[in-house]
């Protein structure tokens, strides 16, 4: 089954946008008989005003982020959202999601349907593949965190739901951390780095579509030591 997957994102602020969407996407380009769209907002928007904008498209599956952030402000609008439209599955990621959070979304939040833990982007196209409304309520991967070996094939830049509009873009640079912070969600996932040359080019790739002010996605820039001088 296929239908219409609708992606809400919600940011601190217009000033930028979040790199889940074009990497998600690009992650799932080869499926395609799914059409893709996005409803962007910010924390400050009216949750109701937002439902309807949603409501209004449609959407047969709904995706988004959840960060500590937008949480409240997110489960708010999906709620709403699931009042009007019931028979619309609405599926959860982020970093919210991790530990002992996909299990306590699912037992508190009766719209949410299934939950990723980890890096969804190596999950959802086979999810989109084998899309069943009626499947139960899940949790993917079913043990451990889910890696994404290929995150560094992709650009966001060249992904359609790319934003190089706003003040500034986000560019990761390398994933996880191997220092083992209780409190972090990024000491979940091994560390795996982007070759510098690989920066270099999207940086270029960035420049080239007028961006000039960009912030490095990365927790360990300076571990090694001569990868931050570099």
């Amino acid at each position: 089954m296929a239908g219409n997957f609708l992606f809400l994102s919600v940011n601190s602020s217009y000033s930028h946008s979040s790199l889940a969407l074009p990497i998600l996407h690009g992650a799932a380009e080869h499926v395609t008989d799914w059409h893709w769209s996005v409803t962007e907002c910010t924390v400050a928007e009216d949750p109701a005003e937002i439902a309807m904008q949603i409501a209004d498209k449609k959407p047969d599956l709904i995706g988004a982020t959840l960060y500590l952030f937008n949480r409240n402000h997110l489960l708010d609008i999906l709620g709403r959202v699931h009042s009007l439209m019931p028979q619309t599955r609405i599926v959860l990621g982020g970093p919210e999601c991790s530990g002992k959070g996909a299990k306590e979304l699912l037992d508190n939040y009766a719209f949410i349907h299934d939950v990723f833990v980890g890096e969804a982007e190596g999950l959802f196209a086979e999810y989109l593949a084998n899309y069943d409304n009626d499947s139960p309520r899940r949790i993917f991967p079913e043990k451990g965190i889910a890696v994404y070996e290929k995150w560094h094939e992709k650009f966001p830049v060249n992904d359609i739901f790319f934003r190089a509009d706003k003040a500034f873009v986000q560019l990761e640079t390398s994933r996880g951390c191997p220092i083992g912070c209780k409190y972090c969600t990024s000491s979940y996932i091994p560390l795996r780095m982007k070759e510098l040359e690989d920066v270099e080019k999207e940086l270029s790739l960035l420049h080239g579509k007028g961006v000039r002010e960009v912030r490095l996605l990365d927790r360990t820039f300076n571990l090694p030591q001569w990868r931050g001088a570099a």
